[in-house]
């Protein structure tokens, strides 16, 4: 009679429990398939003890020889069902790695320090427009006060212009009165118009307008009608 065990009754667990290196710490996790382990030089093959969770598992680790810097080790874990689960290893050098360590500490610091130079240019900068504002707001304010102080003047000065325009007209009015001579009654009554030859000398001519010329020419006609009618 021959019995064959069918797979699916078989085990499918293919995960570790465990993986222990001598000398080193691996802080391990069955969800975590990668890990990055560095050696010394003299190291160039590890006591590597993996343990399976199955122990119908069975294990097989590959690389695990003339290790050096960017050497990779492979666990891998075959179930009883053939499914596989691989574990990766990345190794590197101490050496190697402190001075990856002092690169990047390096670098780091450098870093820093040209944030904080560009940080100090910022703020002189701000510092500099800052005091370019006040400096225009105090000019602007200087501008506006003497302005304001040369209208104040101008106008306490106007009415003093004014009064001291009114004492020179004043001035000019006493210094630049005619001489008025007034005429006595007695002259204007002695002063009679001269007869001389039929005619009348009036010491004043009074402009003639034309309406009075009329009148006189019409004044003329009538009293040669009126002479040669008697």
């Amino acid at each position: 009679i021959n019995i064959t065990k069918l797979l699916f009754n078989k085990s499918s667990n293919s995960y570790l429990k465990n993986i222990i290196i001598d000398g080193y710490n691996i802080k391990f996790n069955k969800r975590i398939k990668q890990y990055n382990l560095a050696i010394k030089k003299s190291d160039h093959t590890l006591n590597i003890n993996a343990v399976p969770e199955d122990d119908k598992a069975v294990i097989n680790i590959i690389g695990n020889e003339d290790l050096k810097d960017g050497s990779v080790i492979k666990i891998i874990v075959k179930a009883e069902n053939e499914s596989k689960i691989n574990y990766q290893i990345n190794i590197t050098n101490k050496d190697n790695s402190f001075m990856s360590n002092i690169i990047y500490l390096i670098i780091t610091i450098m870093l820093f320090g040209l944030l904080i130079k560009y940080f100090v240019r910022i703020k002189k900068y701000i510092i500099k427009s800052l005091n370019n504002m006040k400096k225009k707001i105090t000019n602007k304010h200087k501008i506006n006060v003497k302005e304001q102080e040369v209208i104040q003047k101008a106008v306490i000065n106007k009415p003093n212009k004014k009064v001291a325009d009114i004492n020179i007209k004043k001035d000019d009015s006493k210094k630049e009165k005619p001489s008025v001579t007034k005429k006595k009654p007695s002259e204007k009554n002695n002063s009679k118009p001269q007869i001389s030859s039929g005619r009348i000398s009036a010491t004043k001519k009074k402009p003639i307008n034309k309406k009075t010329k009329k009148k006189q020419l019409k004044t003329k006609k009538q009293n040669k009608k009126r002479s040669t009618k008697k």
